[in-house]
């Protein structure tokens, strides 16, 4: 934990009550946060939760302005938790099944696109969605710039809304 918050280059900012986060992700592909406080380490987070969902939106969301899918439109309303005051999606149950399907596998910048695609590939197949476009753009256009801005807004969220 200390390599992670002795380096500036892992430094995301401060939050309103003076805690400064960290974060890394390590060799084995987990993302890893440090809070600090006052230069002593308060805690280490584990990317999960909320953490785990709201890279799985934006990626998508990044997707959508480019392909305009008509089924992944309505899903991203559901799902978005940019529309209602507490950070969270509306449909509860998308996030339930996101956290699910990941399961206790770490979602990081090296395996986020895979997770996702396979992810619209069971909701296509249970509940009758054409995921058709959106996939083809991970597969063609989700870069590592795609990729890292997901994440990046995703820290924002954590910023604003601080998940537990």
């Amino acid at each position: 934990m200390e390599n992670v918050a002795n380096s500036k280059e892992n430094f995301h900012g401060a939050d309103k009550y003076g805690n400064e986060w960290y974060s890394e992700i390590l060799e084995n592909g987990k993302e890893v946060w440090v809070e600090t406080r006052n230069g002593n380490i308060k805690e280490e987070h584990k990317l999960e939760n909320m953490m785990v969902f709201l890279p799985f939106f934006f990626i998508l969301d990044q997707g959508y302005g480019e392909c305009k899918e008509d089924d992944l439109g309505g899903f991203l309303g559901a799902i978005s938790p940019e529309l209602w005051g507490d950070g969270k999606p509306i449909d509860r149950a998308i996030l339930h099944e996101w956290n699910s399907f990941c399961g206790k596998e770490m979602i990081c910048e090296y395996n986020l696109v895979k997770k996702v695609y396979d992810f619209l590939e069971l909701y296509e197949k249970f509940y009758g969605y054409d995921f058709s476009k959106i996939k083809q753009w991970l597969i063609s256009k989700a870069n590592e710039a795609v990729v890292r801005k997901a994440f990046e807004k995703s820290r924002i969220m954590q910023q604003k809304y601080q998940y537990e």
